[in-house]
């Protein structure tokens, strides 16, 4: 009997250490995704007053304005004609405060008589390809998460991997595999603002997106290349970096590369990864507000919320806006910005024991119909609230996909931000027509020639 009830013990061990392992779930559950759920997993109905409408199938190039022609141009706003419902501000900030946050408190607190957010009606745009829908109800009853949740099964489809996630971890991956199309490349800026006011173009580079898991016939395994080429200004021009990332960090870990155009030199860069130092007020995996591998962290999944997050902006996008008009004092020019009231999931990352990043803990919070992270509270090793993260939302219509305009990156104790990714002073906005390149096109040598 002893030997009988050590053996179970050690089975149970066993299992409580191998971490996350099954999120399929069954197909009485997976049907949800054509009634109650919609096809990537979001609750379909709104919510019981209607400031969150109930989705009606989002919006599609059938249904983009009449202006919009490119497709590399800036996309003109299909919402042009709404109103701001209320402004969030400082005095009022208690009103709304279980719909914030506590990023968004942090600087509505830090500065009273300028950071607003000027709340509009919500319109659930977000839409995707027929067949990514399709593989997503795949997806459903076949995808696991595999090594202690730092990688999905490779039977995974392009689609989300798991749109009725059990877990923070699930949350997590949705965000990580999110459909982007299949090759995007864009040119944009970084401009990084002092607490003066006074800002410089950190860098304008060209950035090429290719996602392998979103390919039709991708080569299964890969999730992305990613090539980034520097542009400007001229003492950084020619200066590049190219990343290869996996569905699975434990089985392939992230591969990358740097070129100096100064050495002329490429150099492999372990480093490229986690808590590295990129910008000012930055990690390399603030990247989209979160990239790469989870496994430093725990996750927990706290649940979901009714939040008010930057969505549907294209006004702050449009080539009228100069960088000046954008960066003000402290942040962004809210009189561009828009911001709705959408459902996220909130997941917290708490830093492993024996693990080490400079954020000890992050919150998440993550659009619900299009699994963007959409704000990232960071905090220091004390407890204390540091850096806070901002992404932008819009509809890509012509895709059609939800994804980023730009990030805004704020750092509460030099009172430095950072926003990365705008266009507006760019000849060309994202671009998702195009024929991805060859594989040769994201390689270290051809990194190098087009550093020259």
């Amino acid at each position: 009997m002893f030997k009988k009830n050590r053996w179970i013990a050690t089975v149970i061990v066993l299992l409580l250490c191998a971490g996350p392992a099954v999120a399929k779930v069954g197909s009485d559950q997976a049907a949800k995704l054509k009634t109650s759920l919609t096809p990537f997993g979001s609750e379909r109905a709104g919510n019981a007053d209607g400031s969150i409408p109930e989705w009606s199938g989002g919006l599609t190039a059938d249904k983009a304005p009449a202006s919009w022609k490119a497709p590399n141009g800036h996309r003109p706003d299909p919402f042009a004609a709404d109103k701001p419902l209320f402004t969030i501000t400082a005095k009022n900030m208690d009103q709304y405060a279980d719909k914030l946050t506590g990023g968004q408190k942090a600087l509505l607190k830090a500065y009273p008589e300028s950071f607003k957010l000027p709340v509009y009606p919500s319109r659930r745009s977000h839409a995707l390809p027929q067949w990514v829908n399709e593989n997503t109800a795949q997806n459903a009853t076949s995808v696991e998460l595999v090594d202690k949740g730092n990688g999905i099964s490779d039977n995974a489809q392009a689609g989300t991997p798991f749109p009725i996630p059990q877990d923070g971890l699930e949350v997590m991956w949705n965000h990580l595999t999110r459909f982007q199309g299949v090759y995007g490349v864009v040119n944009l800026a970084a401009n990084e603002v002092q607490p003066s006011g006074k800002y410089s173009l950190e860098q304008r580079a060209r950035m090429d997106n290719l996602f392998h898991f979103h390919m039709k016939d991708g080569e299964k395994g890969k999730l992305r290349n990613f090539a980034w080429t520097v542009t400007g200004p001229a003492r950084f021009a020619g200066d590049g970096i190219l990343a290869i990332d996996s569905v699975n960090a434990s089985k392939t870990p992230r591969k990358a590369w740097i070129y100096s155009a100064g050495e002329r030199r490429v150099r492999r860069a372990p480093t490229l990864n986690y808590d590295s130092p990129d910008y000012t007020t930055t990690t390399y995996d603030d990247y989209e507000l979160f990239n790469g591998s989870p496994e430093r962290y725990d996750w927990k999944l706290v649940g979901k919320q009714e939040m008010y997050i930057p969505y549907n902006n294209y006004r702050v996008t449009l080539p009228d806006l100069k960088y000046d008009d954008i960066h003000t004092v402290n942040h962004p020019n809210p009189e561009y910005l828009r911001y709705e009231l959408h459902r996220v999931w909130v997941v917290e990352a708490t830093i492993k024991e024996g693990s080490r990043h400079i954020y000890a803990k992050r919150t998440f919070y993550v659009d619900e119909d299009s699994w963007n992270i959409v704000a990232t509270d960071k905090y220091d090793g004390n407890g204390n609230l540091w850096r806070i993260s901002l992404s932008y939302l819009k509809n890509f219509y012509d895709v059609p996909m939800t994804s980023y305009t730009f990030f805004t990156h704020f750092d509460l104790k030099n009172g430095v931000y950072l926003t990365f990714g705008l266009t507006n002073e760019e000849k060309k906005s994202w671009d998702f027509s195009q024929t991805p390149p060859r594989e040769s096109y994201f390689t270290p040598q051809a990194l190098r020639r087009r550093g020259r």
